[in-house]
């Protein structure tokens, strides 16, 4: 498709249903891997999702479908690097970078979507990580990244990433003590992934642009629902 032809002028009616927000899921499955089965519900069919169903099943997670939920089951899942063409189909796949850390205390990937070394767009996720105690390697093409024991800190973000936000927060679950990480991004998607990880067994909560986590050793089985996405419901409500 190379261009969408809209002809105007009749009055819209009717009913829809908004789908599930891919700023969301784009972060909840990658998040998913730290449990050890975890149920999610009204996940959109885009191509961001294709991608990591890919990347899932590469790495020994076993993916049930049923309409619009997954049921992903990690009883056989590895820590293995998935190939650069996976990870630069995806900007997101950064968000393995934290559940890596989490689950197995080492992260081995490629610069996430295709990113060019020297822009540096992951700055804020890495100085987290790095907070924590882990120690990132940086080449050409990708990043190795080691943290075993990772222990809980105060981390105050020089910007409100969503992404930062939620990739500290991924790694710091099971680190151990307490962490804080402050001037927090505020996205809504954002409570969506401290809700699958709480029902998971996380100990994780919201102080406005704070996020406090008291690390546990393990995650289980979980389950929670794509929040709608509001960036179509905001088209929807200007058509």
């Amino acid at each position: 498709m190379t261009e969408l032809v809209i002809n105007g002028g009749n009055t819209l009616t009717g009913e829809i249903e908004i789908g599930g927000a891919k700023n969301s899921v784009v972060a909840l499955m990658p998040a998913a891997i730290l449990g050890t089965k975890v149920t999610i519900e009204k996940v959109p069919n885009i191509s961001d999702v294709i991608n990591l169903k890919e990347i899932l099943k590469y790495l020994g997670v076993k993916i049930i479908e049923k309409k619009d939920t997954f049921i992903l089951d990690m009883n056989n899942i590895e820590n293995k690097v998935f190939d650069e063409e996976k990870a630069s189909k995806l900007r997101a796949s950064y968000y393995f970078m934290g559940a890596f850390l989490a689950k197995f205390g080492r992260c081995e990937i490629y610069h996430p979507g295709g990113c060019v070394i020297g822009e540096r767009p992951i700055d804020i996720h890495l100085e987290g990580f790095k907070a924590l105690g882990a120690v990132v390697e940086e080449y050409e093409n990708k990043y190795v990244i080691s943290g075993e024991n990772l222990k809980g800190t105060e981390i105050n973000l020089n910007f409100p990433s969503v992404g930062g936000t939620v990739n500290i927060m991924l790694a710091a679950t099971t680190a151990k003590g307490i962490t804080k990480i402050n001037n927090v991004a505020l996205e809504p998607e954002i409570d969506n992934v401290i809700e699958l990880l709480n029902s998971m067994g996380a100990k994780i909560k919201r102080e406005f642009n704070s996020i406090i986590i008291e690390g546990v050793e393990k995650l289980n089985e979980g389950k929670v629902r794509v929040i709608p996405d509001r960036i179509e419901a905001g088209a929807y409500i200007i058509a």
